[in-house]
C-alpha cells in the first residue's frame, strides 16, 4: 500500500507546526520562571531599604518584563536615594506605560509621588536658534529633552555644553530653584575650516621703484689750532702731605659691650604658622580616618551579608576607598603632628643671639651665642 504524496507533506507539516508549538510554550515557561525570581529578588531588595541593588534588579526586570509597576518602583528607589530628576522620569514613564499598565490604585500612588518629586526639580528649557541636531550634556552626561522640549533637573548647580555639527560646542552654568522653569538661549558659531595649505597662494613681492639718492659735497671744515700746554705749578709738600692726613678717617671708637639681637619677627611668625598649620592638619587627617573608619567597617558588613549576585563588585571598590581613606588619613595626620610637635620643640630651644664686640689695636674680637 503506497501512501500518496501530498498525505506525506501534510504530515510534515503538522508535525513542524507541533514541534514549534512546544517549543514555544517552553521558552516561555522558562522566561516566566527566569522573571518571577527576579522578580522576588528585586521586591526583596526593595523591601530591605538597598535601594541600588533594587534599581538594578528593577531596571534587568523591565528590560525582560516591561511593566508599569517595574517602572513605579524604579521611580520610589530614585526618590529614596534622593536622584529627583531619575524619579520624575521614572514616574512619568510609569503612568504611560501601555504594556502591562498600572492599576487605578498603583496609578493613583505614581501620581502621588510625581507630585512630590517635582518639588525638589527644576526645568530648564535650553533654546539653539538656527542649529539642528543639537547634542545636549549636563555634568558631561547626555541627556534627552522630555517631550515638552525641557529638561528635568536636580536643584543646585549643573553644567551644560551644547554642541552641534559644524559648530563650536559651548558651555555655560546652570542655577536650578525649585519648581521653576527657566530658558536659556545658546548661540553657537559655525567652525571656521582651515585653508588649504596646497591652494594657499605665496604673496608676490612688488618691486617700488627707487629714487637716485644725490648726495651733496660735504663742507671742508679747517682744523683749529692746539691749545700751548701751559706747565702746571708745582704743589707745595706740606699742604699735600695735610690733605692726605686729613682724608684718612680715624678708626672708630669701639667699647666692650653685648648687644642682644633677637631672631627676625618674619621668621618667628613664618615659623609658628608652619607649625600651627601641621598640628591642624595633622589632627583633620587623623579625624578623617577615625570618621571612615565606621563607613569602612559597614561596607565590610555589607559585603559579607551580600548575595555574590549583587552588585558586589561596586560594593567592594567603596570598602577599598574607605580603607585607603581611613589608613592615609591616620598616616598622613601622624607625619604632620610629628612634625608640628619637632616644630614647637625647635622654637623652644631657641634662643636670642648674643655679640660680644672687642677691638685691640689691629685686631677684632668677636664673642658670643649664635
Amino acid at each position: 500500500m503506497t501512501v500518496p504524496r501530498h498525505h506525506l507533506r501534510a504530515l510534515l507539516v503538522v508535525l513542524l507546526v507541533t514541534l514549534g508549538v512546544v517549543h514555544a510554550q517552553h521558552a516561555v515557561h522558562a522566561q516566566q520562571v527566569d522573571t518571577s525570581a527576579l522578580t522576588r529578588e528585586a521586591l526583596a531588595e526593595f523591601e530591605a531599604g538597598h535601594w541600588e541593588e533594587a534599581r538594578v534588579l528593577l531596571q534587568r526586570l523591565y528590560n525582560a518584563r516591561p511593566s508599569g509597576e517595574s517602572l513605579r518602583l524604579l521611580g520610589a528607589a530614585s526618590y529614596e536615594l534622593r536622584d529627583y530628576a531619575i524619579a520624575v522620569r521614572y514616574f512619568r514613564r510609569s503612568l504611560a506605560e501601555q504594556q502591562r499598565p498600572l492599576s487605578a490604585a498603583r496609578r493613583a500612588d505614581a501620581q502621588r509621588a510625581l507630585e512630590a518629586a517635582l518639588r525638589f526639580v527644576g526645568s530648564v528649557r535650553v533654546v539653539v536658534p538656527g542649529v539642528q541636531d543639537v547634542r545636549l550634556r549636563v555634568d558631561e552626561l547626555d541627556v534627552q529633552p522630555d517631550p515638552d522640549g525641557s529638561l528635568t533637573l536636580s536643584l543646585g548647580r549643573h553644567d551644560l555644553e551644547v554642541s552641534a555639527p559644524g559648530y563650536v560646542a559651548q558651555s555655560s552654568e546652570l542655577r536650578v530653584q525649585a519648581g521653576a522653569t527657566q530658558e536659556v538661549t545658546v548661540a553657537l558659531r559655525p567652525e571656521v575650516p582651515a585653508p588649504d595649505p596646497l591652494q594657499a597662494q605665496a604673496p608676490t613681492a612688488t618691486q617700488d621703484p627707487v629714487s637716485p639718492v644725490i648726495r651733496s659735497p660735504e663742507p671742508q671744515v679747517e682744523p683749529e689750532p692746539e691749545p700751548e700746554p701751559q706747565p702746571e705749578p708745582e704743589p707745595e709738600p706740606h699742604e699735600t702731605q695735610s690733605a692726605l692726613v686729613d682724608d684718612v678717617p680715624s678708626p672708630p671708637d669701639v667699647s666692650p659691650e653685648r648687644a642682644a639681637v633677637p631672631d627676625e619677627p618674619d621668621d618667628l611668625d613664618e615659623r609658628r604658622s608652619t607649625m600651627r598649620s601641621h598640628l591642624v592638619m595633622g589632627a583633620a587627617l587623623i579625624a578623617l580616618g577615625g570618621a571612615a573608619l565606621p563607613w569602612w567597617l559597614s561596607r565590610l558588613d555589607v559585603l559579607n551579608n551580600t548575595c555574590p549576585c549583587l552588585d558586589q563588585e561596586r560594593i567592594s571598590r567603596r570598602r577599598w576607598a574607605a580603607m585607603g581613606t581611613s589608613l592615609g588619613g591616620f598616616v598622613l595626620g601622624g607625619v604632620f603632628l610629628y612634625s608640628g610637635i619637632q616644630l614647637a620643640l625647635r622654637l623652644r630651644r631657641d634662643r636670642s643671639v648674643a655679640l660680644n664686640v672687642r677691638m685691640t689695636g689691629d685686631a677684632l674680637y668677636l664673642q658670643g651665642t649664635f
